[in-house]
């Protein structure tokens, strides 16, 4: 697994293309060997994301609460869901706001992070 690359994923309960997009980005962090954060709207109501959690058999871990301001000041509290590539610590260009079919964000991963 490339330990350096990883892509941060906001969702909300409230936004339907983001939870189409979370098992998409899980599957394809697999596929890429590229680690996934899964983070939840800091404003989204806790018992209905737990419901999609539980009823989806997603990782527990996708109820972490995006609490970064590093992660607010890119923008990735604008839309649900937001796309973030990291490489080495670092952010690699902009945030990517919106649900993109997951041909894209292969296609996104590879040339951002370069694999």
């Amino acid at each position: 697994k490339n330990k350096k690359a990883v892509v941060i994923y906001t969702w909300s309960p409230h936004m339907a293309w983001s939870m189409q997009g979370l098992p998409e980005i899980l599957a394809l962090g697999k596929e890429l060997s590229v680690r996934v954060v899964i983070l939840l709207d800091p404003f989204a109501d806790e018992l209905s994301a737990k419901k999609r959690v539980q009823l989806n058999s997603w990782p527990e871990d996708s109820l972490r609460k995006m609490r970064s301001e590093s992660l607010i000041n890119l923008g990735a509290r604008i839309h649900y869901p937001s796309y973030v590539f990291v490489q080495d610590g670092k952010v690699i260009g902009p945030v990517v706001p919106g649900y993109k079919f997951p041909e894209r964000i292969r296609s996104l991963m590879k040339k951002r992070l370069k694999i």
